[in-house]
Formats: C-alpha cells, sequence, structure tokens
C-alpha cells in the first residue's frame, strides 16, 4: 500500500519543465524500477516483525482513523453549531418581519375600508372640479397599489420563514447524527485504547532483558534508515518556491513543550544516541509543519509509530513519530502553521509527545540550531 502511495506521489509531483515524451518514458521506467526495490525493502521489515507487533501496528493505526474521524466530527458539530445559529437568527428576524407586516397590512384594511364608504363613481358625482376628481382617483389607485404590496411582501416574509424552519430542522437533525457518530466513534476509541494497553503489556514482558531492549532499538534504527535510504533513491521531481536553508536559527517548533530528549544523548539502557529531539506534551496537542513542503510518509513504522516525514527540497526532509493521529495524506503540500498530526505515544513509547528529527542526505543533523530560539 505504500509502494503505490509512493508511486503515486513520483507520478504526479509537479515536474521543474515539461519533458519530451521519450524523457517521460524513461522516467516512468525508472519510477517502476524504484517501486520495485521500495517494495523489497519495506516487505522485508515486515517480515522482521512480531505477531504481537504486527497487532500493534495495526491497532495504533485504527485508533489513529478514529482520531482523524473525531476531529472530523468535532469540526462537523461546530459548523452545525454556528449554522443553527444563523439560522434561528435569521427566523427571528423573520418572524419580527412578519409581525410588522401583519401590523401594516391590519392599517392598511382599516384605512381600505374607511376610503371603500366612498366609490369612484360618488367621487366623481361629488366634485365640480374636473381636475380634482382626477388627482382623488389616482390617488384611490395609489392606495390600492400600496395595499398589495404589503400583501406581496408578508406572503414573501412568510415563504422565507417557512424555508428558514425548514432548513432550521435539517440542521438540527445534522447536529444530532454528528453527536450520534462522535459517540459511537469514543465507544470504539476507548475498546481499541484497552486493547492497546494489553498488547503493549504483553510486548513489554518480550521485552523482559536489557539485551533484548537493545535488540529492539537496534531494529527500529536499522528499519527507519532502510525506510530513509528507500525514499532517496527514489527520483525526486518536486520543486520548492524558497530553499530550506532559508530556515536555520528561524524554523518554529512543530509543538511547544519540554524538551526531555536531546539529540545526540544516549537511550536509556544503551549507547544508542537519539538522533532528533523528544518534546514532551499533552496527547492529542496538535503537531504544525515548521516549514513548507510536500508529505513524503504517512504510515506506522516500528518504534515510531505512527509517522509523517516532509520533503523540504534538496534532500532536506523532517520527521514527526509517536502521533496518534495523522492529518495528512501522502502527496500532500503543506504550508509553515498547517496541521499535519495530533502527538501521542504510538509505537510502544513509554513518553507521551513528539519526537522529532532533520535530515539532510538521509544524515540525522542537530535541529537545535535550526529552531527558533
Amino acid at each position: 500500500m505504500l509502494a503505490l502511495a509512493l508511486c503515486s506521489l513520483s507520478i504526479t509531483l509537479p515536474a521543474r519543465a515539461e519533458a519530451p515524451a521519450e524523457d517521460k518514458s524513461r522516467q516512468l521506467e525508472a519510477v517502476k524500477a524504484d517501486i520495485k526495490k521500495l517494495e523489497k525493502t519495506l516487505n522485508g521489515i515486515r517480515k522482521e516483525r512480531s505477531s504481537l507487533e504486527r497487532s500493534l501496528q495495526s491497532n495504533e493505526k485504527a485508533i489513529g482513523d478514529l482520531h482523524r474521524e473525531i476531529r472530523a466530527l468535532e469540526q462537523r458539530l461546530r459548523e452545525g453549531r454556528a449554522e443553527l445559529k444563523k439560522f434561528s437568527s435569521q427566523r427571528q428576524d423573520l418572524m419580527k418581519e412578519k409581525d410588522a407586516g401583519l401590523q401594516a397590512l391590519t392599517v392598511s384594511l382599516r384605512s381600505a375600508y374607511v376610503a371603500g364608504q366612498d366609490s369612484p363613481l360618488k367621487l366623481l358625482l361629488n366634485q365640480e372640479d374636473p381636475g380634482a376628481v382626477t388627482r382623488l382617483l389616482t390617488y384611490q389607485r395609489y392606495f390600492s397599489d400600496a395595499q398589495q404590496s404589503v400583501v406581496d411582501d408578508l406572503r414573501n416574509t412568510i415563504d422565507r420563514l417557512a424555508s428558514t424552519e425548514d432548513s432550521l430542522a435539517k440542521a438540527n437533525q445534522r447536529l444530532e447524527d454528528n453527536h450520534n457518530q462522535l459517540a459511537n466513534r469514543r465507544d470504539r476509541l476507548t475498546s481499541s485504547n484497552q486493547e492497546r494497553q494489553q498488547l503493549l503489556a504483553k510486548l513489554k514482558r518480550e521485552e523482559s532483558s536489557k539485551g533484548q531492549r537493545l535488540k529492539k532499538l537496534e531494529q527500529q534504527q536499522k528499519e527507519l534508515e532502510q525506510l530513509i535510504a528507500a525514499i532517496l533513491d527514489m527520483e525526486a521531481t518536486a520543486s520548492f518556491d524558497r530553499p530550506f536553508t532559508e530556515a536555520r536559527g528561524k524554523l518554529p517548533w512543530p509543538v511547544k513543550g519540554r524538551v526531555i530528549h536531546r539529540f545526540g544523548q544516549h537511550r536509556a539502557d544503551s549507547t544508542i544516541p537519539w538522533n532528533g529531539l523528544f518534546i514532551e506534551v499533552a496527547q492529542g496537542t496538535t503537531v504544525k509543519a515548521p516549514w513548507h513542503g510536500q508529505v513524503i510518509f504517512a504510515d506506522w513504522l516500528k518504534g515510531f509509530g505512527l509517522l509523517v516525514i516532509l520533503n523540504h527540497g534538496n534532500n532536506y526532509m523532517t520527521l514527526y513519530a509517536h502521533n496518534q493521529a495523522l492529518l495528512r495524506n501522502v502527496g500532500d503540500w503543506v504550508s509553515a502553521g498547517d496541521d499535519i498530526a495530533e502527538t501521542g505515544a504510538t509505537g510502544g513509547n513509554n513518553d507521551t509527545g513528539l519526537y522529532f528529527e532533520l535530515r539532510k542526505n538521509g544524515k540525522p543533523i542537530n535541529p537545535s540550531s535550526w529552531l527558533v530560539r
């Protein structure tokens, strides 16, 4: 599935210049060859996972999908409440307009009754001045037209009120449906989280010794390096407006929190270093893209959980790991400040937060000198 996504990415990325048909054919063949190599790499990675790790992957991806659905439903609820408020306000205005129209019609009918006691013939016979007669008949016609206008306005107001009340009823129904869907997703999320805790407990029992934990860390790092190498082998055809080197010292933090693990520090019970920063934040914190780029990976990876990788051009990429939900798909373009994920502790991580890496030509570099102080 990932290979197909990356294949789609390679084919649809905007090229710097229109290539001749022969060049396009060669590029397509190169992409197909890249896909085969990437698929072979990923198949090798998957085979090395235990059944428990595969279960954890399936579970955490399902949980991530639920978080994404819940986020979308919550947004729909916010929009629905705003829509409901708008229709309620319109209804109140139309009710006032209808009451004013009824009052105007009552006054008009009362005036018409009084004026109606003098028919046009009676007015004609009672006037000696022909000009006065003409004026009186004209005034009566204007008065009759004004009456009709009041009636038409009232009818239009009543029609608009009926339409608004229908829209209000439908908006209420949509709101109720979204509430029900949200409750359903949250129930499923609770059940999935309980299953995840059971899987994590089993995995911890499997990794009871220091040697087993070290072996696991080495394997996780190896899988990430394999993935990065496979991505770098893909032919890059994307173009970027601004070079990523401009971001040095000005790169916004993807989340605001406390850094509990720094680049180069040894991981617990091992000599394996941290290749990035671990930023401790509350679960569900929104992760922001710090710079313009394109999503080149959005999936689960052993030891890193739900992982997003952004390509920033010139072989610079940033990695965001242990998310509880991914908000972007492979191929999506993002700008600085766009939401890309929600923080979590996926991949069997003990701490809740965001693991952030910066890489150049596939090699990790210290992000501290790039991030704004």
